[in-house]
């Protein structure tokens, strides 16, 4: 689970501003503007609204909401408000989840170099698109969105593939979503998106409060 929300978090990040035309850019042009942007983006915070349904029981989950909160290299923080309160993150070196209501977290220690999956990857700032997904376009395309499907090159245990979500005008990204092994699909709509906001280090620091249950993920 820490490594799909840092999907989450590098996805939050993939903002662009050039106008496009009415007609669609190829799947390599948009992931490469896509990048580009992300490139140049050193911080940023957003409100978001998480959801999931299908998998094998065909579940629907009660939409998770929170705010996102990203410093380039490594450092990403996610408080998840309603309906129960969670914190993921990481501090540069270690990777931390916390149920407050459950009392229970664990810490593990963030990949580096060729160990970290593709998700991390991006949170540092390592990742490519072009490089690390196979890009298309995806089937449906609603009015005023562009949908970019990216299937990761190296398969992952998390996840099957990726959508990003993207207005047309702007190539603002709207939302995302990803398709897990057991058909789920899980559905991230992004809010207040602010773009290089001073963000500091001890922002992302985390200590496992007193009496909470350590366990092993």
């Amino acid at each position: 689970m820490l490594r799909i929300l840092a999907v989450a978090v590098l996805l939050a990040g993939v903002v662009a501003q050039a106008r496009q035309g009415v007609q669609p850019p190829s799947a390599a042009e948009l992931a490469r503007s896509l990048q580009a942007r992300y490139d140049k983006i050193h911080s940023f915070t957003a409100q978001f609204t998480q959801t999931y349904a299908g998998g094998g029981l065909a579940l629907k989950v009660t939409p998770e909401q929170g705010e996102i909160r990203v410093k380039k290299p490594d450092r990403f923080r996610m408080e998840t408000t309603r309906p129960i309160r969670k914190t993921t993150g990481s501090d540069g070196r270690t990777l931390y989840f916390y149920d407050h209501q459950a009392r229970t977290a664990s810490e593990e220690p963030l990949p580096k170099g060729s160990d970290a999956p593709t998700a991390l990857m991006f949170i540092a700032g390592r990742g490519d698109l072009l490089r690390d997904f196979t890009p298309a376009l995806a089937a449906a395309q609603p009015e005023g969105f562009w949908h970019l499907d990216l299937t990761p090159k190296t398969p992952s245990a998390e996840f099957r593939h990726l959508t990003l979500i993207v207005e047309r005008s702007s190539l603002a990204l709207r939302g995302f979503s990803w398709m897990d092994h057991q058909n789920g699909a899980n559905t991230v709509r992004l809010d207040q998106l602010r773009e290089n906001p001073t963000l500091a280090d001890r922002e992302f620091t985390f200590q496992i409060p007193a009496g909470v249950q350590r366990i092993k993920r």
